[in-house]
Parts: structure tokens; sequence; C-alpha cells
């Protein structure tokens, strides 16, 4: 059923639901723009006022899907908050890495051109690098007020490098569950963090 026309309605919005609806009916590959714009309730010109093509509005629909999951994210650390730091935060950034093997997520990545795509997983100014931000934004706050937190560089930085590695253990099929909590709190946290003052580092290889 074709979204009911809305004058008061964001245009950009009944797209995304528009086209969202029916990737996930007929495929990605089997939708057409005129499909969108059918089921989004406007001609196909007028449509092409907000997007340029095809690849627009994939990347609206798996911004939108992106955008749930960080939700799910921030309500996840929210419900941490008062966990240990350090656990919390490798719990949390394995979360993070599982929710990138969503279903909708893989198709819609998958359908997306190559360039567009490496831009949108780790470009600083990709929205998925303020969903990222807000995501883990709690837990580097408690980082900075434990004074554990890398000064050197800034949390932007931080961020923007977590969410690349972060893409890249995503596509690491011989890692279990427990390989990559190992590989998050050995590698990936040590960079992030540096040893509270008066604390012995837990880093291998200290006496």
């Amino acid at each position: 059923m074709a979204v009911k026309a809305d004058t008061q309605e964001d245009p950009l919005h009944r797209i995304t639901i528009a086209a969202r609806r029916l990737f996930a009916e007929q495929g990605v590959a089997a939708t057409r723009l005129e499909d969108v714009a059918r089921e989004a309730a406007m001609s196909r010109q007028y449509l092409y006022r907000f997007v340029s093509g095809r690849d627009e509005v994939i990347e609206m629909v798996l911004t939108a899907r992106c955008q749930e999951i960080g939700a799910a994210l921030e309500e996840r650390a929210h419900h941490k908050a008062g966990d240990e730091l350090e656990p919390a935060l490798v719990d949390h950034i394995v979360a993070g890495i599982q929710m990138g093997h969503d279903p909708e997520f893989s198709y819609l990545a998958e359908a997306l051109d190559r360039t567009r795509l490496t831009r949108f997983l780790v470009s600083a100014h990709s929205p998925l690098h303020a969903i990222n931000r807000r995501a883990f934004g709690p837990f580097l706050a408690r980082a900075v007020a434990a004074d554990i937190l890398r000064t050197d560089v800034s949390v932007d930085a931080m961020v923007v490098w977590l969410q690349d590695v972060m893409t890249m253990l995503t596509g690491r099929d011989d890692l279990d569950e427990q390989a990559l909590r190992v590989t998050v709190r050995d590698f990936i946290l040590p960079s992030l963090l540096v040893p509270a003052p008066g604390r012995r580092s837990s880093r291998r290889g200290d006496a």
C-alpha cells in the first residue's frame, strides 16, 4: 500500500519509509525509483527534487537503520552506566560489532556503490560517525572523568578510528564472541585508555 500523502510530512522521510518497505518486500535490485515514488505517493519528477538517484535512496535507508542500531546502543550504554568502566566498554564495543551483522544493514550495504559505502562507513563526516559518537559518548565521558582517556588525540578522532576498526572486525567471520572480546580487550582498549594514576597496568608484559 502506498504511503498516504501528507503535505506536512518531510518528503525525505516519506521516500525513506517507502523505499525501506519496498526493499524489504521485493529486494533492492528489483526496486525502481518509479516504485519508490509511487509508494511514497509522489511523482517521479517530484522525488528527483530531493534525491539524485538510487544510491542516495539506499544510503538514506541505510542511515535510518544505523540510527535505530545506534539508539539501541545508546540505550544499552544507559543501562551499563553503573558497571565497571573497562569491562563495560569492551562489552559495548563487542555489541556494536555484532550489531553490524544486522540482516537489513548487510543487504543495504551490499547494494550500495562501493565508493559511497566506504565513505559512509569510515568518513568523519558520515552519519555513522555522529551515531557512534552518541553511542560511545557516555563511556568516553566516564573515562575523561576517571582521567584515563588519552589526551593526545581528540575524542572525535578516537570515534573515527574506533568506527574504522569496528567496521573491519565486523567482516571477521573467523572470530567467535570470545575471540572478539580478547581482541577488543587486548588491542582496542589499550589504544583508547591509559592506566589510571596510581594503578598498575594490566597489559601483558608488565612485571
